[in-house]
């Protein structure tokens, strides 16, 4: 059960700066200038909002 409960702890703080750092437009146009535009599906839910598994 703790293993669980720190992972979800994780998971939250990393979508959540995940977040943050997409909506800094310095930040998306350094991804644009590395060519880094797309990222995995799963990421991008978690992203926006969805929290689905």
């Amino acid at each position: 059960m703790k293993k669980a409960e720190i992972g979800e702890q994780r998971l939250l703080f990393v979508t959540t700066t995940l977040r943050r750092l997409l909506a800094d437009e310095h930040f998306r146009t350094l991804l644009r200038a590395e060519g880094i535009d797309d990222m995995p599906k799963v990421l991008t839910d978690r992203s926006s909002g969805d929290s689905r598994p």
